[in-house]
């Protein structure tokens, strides 16, 4: 097991740098038009880290979908919103998306990731990164939801309203901060950041774009615990874990939101969200009422079903092992490297601009 998930470490890492550095750097040069490129790219992503994550990290999945969720309407965009408990929330989401069809996904990053190893696709493709300081943050999520163009695949946002990863002291903080606004008092989830998502329904919906709002509860079960659990909190996972550990099991879900049609008043909105997420986090205190799937129960993921194009990913491993045995090929790699953080650094300055009007598992 160990032996398996130091490989899965080391061949994932290895097929994702090079995917960013040989294939995306060029790419994001010489072709105008990459959009589809781009998001084809991130398929191939999906699909390596989907095979990997249930055939080495033998991880164990649990999904209800309370709300058929639709993937034919691909001239809309949908919102999905989700609550954040660990550094590892990114991987989940794209095994999720897989299960349900959804391949072309824009994730919502805290600005830096993108500065991360191995992590250019985050930058030249339309996810989008926040400051945290909405004076920004607004202009930035305009340029990005405007890079987003209609395709035949349904596409997704996916945003975090809590804004950061839950743990003992930042519960604690986000409660006093509820009962001294007279909000409700959240046991499994922080204090939600409304204006982000509030701001992306309205651009979407008044450019005739949003399709559905949904909602995705990630549950670890021994983190459910009402005074809640210091030691749990606090261990919110690293990337060691994915080397000696077994990944938590996790159980999912989806719910299909119906925001209000007072959506344009931001107070209003806000006072309907906290509301909201009361909801949910009750439906996470109560999460073994619901009945729920295994994914991949029937091993459809398995390394002979999974449908990639091996031949391109073969063809770029092969690439960068010759490019690295040889003294030229090593810096023209160098070179791609280099070049990535100088795309990055270099990007043009936003300009502010006004807002815009398995069965029930007690059985």
């Amino acid at each position: 097991m160990l032996f398996n998930q130091i490989i899965f470490f080391i061949y994932t890492g290895y097929a994702i740098l090079v995917m960013n550095y040989l294939f995306l750097v060029p790419l994001t040069l010489f072709s105008k038009s990459n959009y589809s490129l781009m998001k084809e790219c991130k398929t191939m992503h999906t699909s390596l880290l989907v095979n990997n994550f249930f055939n080495i990290m033998k991880m164990n999945m649990y999904l209800s979908i309370q709300d058929k969720i639709d993937v034919t309407n691909t001239d809309k965009i949908d919102i999905i919103m989700c609550n954040h408990i660990s550094i590892f929330d990114y991987l989940i989401l794209i095994v999720l998306l897989k299960e349900l069809g959804i391949d072309y996904y824009n994730f919502t990053f805290k600005k830096g990731l993108n500065k991360g190893l191995g992590l250019y696709m985050i930058h030249c493709d339309t996810d989008i990164l926040v400051n945290r300081d909405w004076s920004s943050d607004k202009d930035n999520i305009d340029k990005q939801l405007d890079k987003i163009k209609p395709l035949n695949k349904k596409q997704v946002i996916i945003i975090y309203p809590e804004g950061n990863r839950i743990n003992y002291e930042r519960l604690l903080t986000s409660q006093k901060y509820s009962q001294d606004n007279d909000l409700p008092i959240y046991n499994n989830l922080l204090t939600p950041k409304v204006k982000g998502i509030w701001y992306m329904i309205n651009k979407l919906k008044s450019e005739n774009k949003l399709g559905s709002v949904w909602d995705i509860s990630l549950i670890r079960p021994n983190y459910i615990s009402n005074p809640p659990n210091k030691k749990l909190l606090n261990n919110t996972q690293n990337w060691l874990d994915l080397v000696y550990k077994k990944f938590d099991d996790y159980y999912v879900i989806i719910n299909k939101v119906k925001y209000p049609e007072y959506y344009e008043d931001y107070d209003k909105f806000k006072s309907w969200f906290y509301s909201y997420w009361d909801y949910k986090d009750i439906q996470m205190t109560n999460y073994k009422k619901y009945d729920y799937y295994k994914i991949n129960d029937d091993n459809k993921y398995s390394i002979k079903n999974v449908k990639m194009d091996y031949t391109i990913i073969f063809i770029l491993l092969f690439t960068s092992i010759y490019l690295l045995s040889h003294k030229e090929g090593r810096k023209i790699f160098l070179f791609l490297f280099i070049l990535s953080y100088v795309l990055i650094y270099t990007q043009p300055k936003i300009i502010n601009t006004q807002p815009k009007i398995m069965k029930n598992i007690e059985k």
